[in-house]
Formats: structure tokens, C-alpha cells, sequence
């Protein structure tokens, strides 16, 4: 399946699907998974994982992938980015890159609102390769591996 494009860690609660793809376009109401203390037992799981992670030598670097239309309208409305992206990425200390942060990659149109057209599908891996070679974590651990 196309959702099945984020990696996902063992026990990581999105599983194989966005959580935005989980709430109808049309529905008001917000499922329980989303209300702010399911965001804090989720983010505390996830550091907990994290540094799990890390305490093995391993490092890890979020994506925000993109989205466009009533989709990202509805992401923003429901999930705001400072309230629910930006603070994970701040709890969870890591190298990260959301797309509306590079005008190549916030330029997409997203045909069905979070799926990738394959002819964008370069370009988006070109800019998330050079933002990833630009985190200092990652390239801190890069040089390790290669001693």
C-alpha cells in the first residue's frame, strides 16, 4: 500500500498509516487519539524509544512529509504545527524537516492531498538527502561509522 511509505519503529503508535489519513475530511470531531494528553503519553513513549535508540548508537531524523489542499488545511486546523510538530521535534531533541521549510518542497501539489506525485517523488528525496547531510547529528554519526 502507498500509505506505508513512514518508517515506523517497533510499538511506534502511527503504525503503517499518517494520522491525518485517520480523520474524515468532512468529520468536526476530533478523535480521542488526538486530544493533548494522548499527545503526552505518545511524545513521552517516544522519547523513551528514542533514546532507547540512541543509547545503541543509533540516531534519528523526522520528516514532515507533505500534504496540500483540504488535507493540510485540516492538518493545520486540528494539529497545529507549533502546538503538535514543532514541540515534538523540540521534546525529542532531534534533527528534523518539514516540507513548508524549503520553498522547492512547500511548492508541492499533492495530488490527493498526502500522497507524493511519482514525477515529485526526486525532487522531494534530492531536498530531504541535502537536509539530512546538513543535520549535524547525523553527520556526527556518519563519522563514526566510517573510523
Amino acid at each position: 500500500s502507498s500509505r506505508r511509505r513512514h518508517t515506523r519503529l517497533q510499538g511506534d503508535w502511527s503504525s503503517d498509516v499518517c494520522s491525518s489519513d485517520l480523520i474524515e475530511a468532512d468529520s468536526k470531531e476530533v478523535p480521542r487519539e488526538f486530544e493533548p494528553e494522548v499527545f503526552e503519553s505518545r511524545v513521552s513513549e517516544m522519547k523513551m524509544l528514542v533514546d532507547r535508540f540512541r543509547a545503541r548508537g543509533g540516531e534519528i531524523f523526522l520528516v514532515r512529509m507533505p500534504s496540500s489542499g483540504s488535507k493540510l488545511a485540516r492538518e493545520e486546523l486540528e494539529f497545529p504545527r507549533a502546538r503538535e510538530w514543532d514541540e515534538l521535534v523540540r521534546r525529542l531533541s532531534a534533527p528534523a524537516f518539514h516540507f513548508q521549510d524549503d520553498p522547492r518542497t512547500a511548492a508541492l501539489k499533492v495530488p490527493d492531498g498526502g500522497h507524493l506525485d511519482f514525477r515529485d517523488a526526486s525532487l522531494f528525496t534530492q531536498v530531504l538527502v541535502e537536509k539530512m547531510r546538513e543535520a549535524p547529528e547525523l553527520a556526527k554519526r556518519a563519522g563514526q561509522i566510517s573510523q
